[in-house]
């Protein structure tokens, strides 16, 4: 399937996408986006593989218990035409510090003012990103991978 594109140019159009975190609240929203759209998926999860239910055809379900395992994650990969992240703490995920969820910020708390580096290098404030409108603030802990 192809959609035109602005210069009359076609290309293809995501057909399975490899999902990191499918278990949890933010991953069952993207796998349901999928099986809204007719897309399969591999549901990438670390633990509770049960959660996720109505597996379209062409779609799968693979536990992958730590992101360090690079060969699990390239074998979960296959096939896929992008890979999404919906990863975040909670009170399975195995923490150093056990404090962190003390210090963290909470459902629709007000997310302090920061300047950082996107992708590109160019500097980045919340409060400029804001004025588009709404921002989705993802934070991870680092995988070495």
């Amino acid at each position: 399937m192809t959609t035109p594109t602005a210069d009359s140019q076609s290309r293809p159009l995501l057909q399975h996408v490899a999902v990191i975190g499918a278990a949890g609240g933010l991953g069952q929203g993207i796998l349901n986006v999928c099986r809204s759209a007719g897309k399969s998926f591999t549901a990438i999860v670390r633990s509770r593989p049960e959660r996720i239910t109505a597996v379209p055809v062409g779609s799968r379900v693979v536990v992958v218990e730590s992101l360090n395992d690079r060969p699990a994650l390239m074998e979960a990969f296959a096939g896929a035409d992008a890979v999404l992240t919906a990863l975040g703490a909670t009170a399975t995920t195995h923490e150093h510090s056990s404090d962190r969820y003390s210090r963290s910020s909470k459902v629709g708390e007000k997310a302090p003012e920061f300047k950082l580096k996107d992708q590109a290098g160019e500097e980045r404030m919340l409060s400029t990103m804001m004025k588009d409108g709404p921002v989705a603030l993802v934070f991870y802990l680092s995988a070495s991978w």
